[in-house]
């Protein structure tokens, strides 16, 4: 655990806390099955990265993660922009 953290329970900025969470790199296609168990939603929070580079094409990672995502949160905000 980085300085910081210990830094800022002894000052009483945070707290210990534990959340399950997972990470998935759309950028390899090894992890691409991870997000299919996003969808079980068994995770507090998730990371989607698209970090360059990685063997599947920027287009390619962008699809993946709108699809997921589209189906993950279906119905829109309020206070959400429209975009195609």
């Amino acid at each position: 655990m980085p300085l910081h953290h210990y830094y800022a329970h002894l000052t009483g900025r945070a707290f210990p806390g534990s959340i399950t969470y997972a990470y998935v790199d759309v950028g390899d296609p090894g992890q691409h099955p991870r997000l299919e168990a996003l969808q079980r939603r068994k995770h507090e929070v998730f990371c989607l990265t698209d970090a360059p580079p990685g063997p599947v094409p920027r287009d390619e990672q962008l699809r993946l993660m709108g699809a997921f995502l589209g189906n993950y949160f279906p119905l829109r905000a309020p206070w959400e922009g429209y975009t195609a």
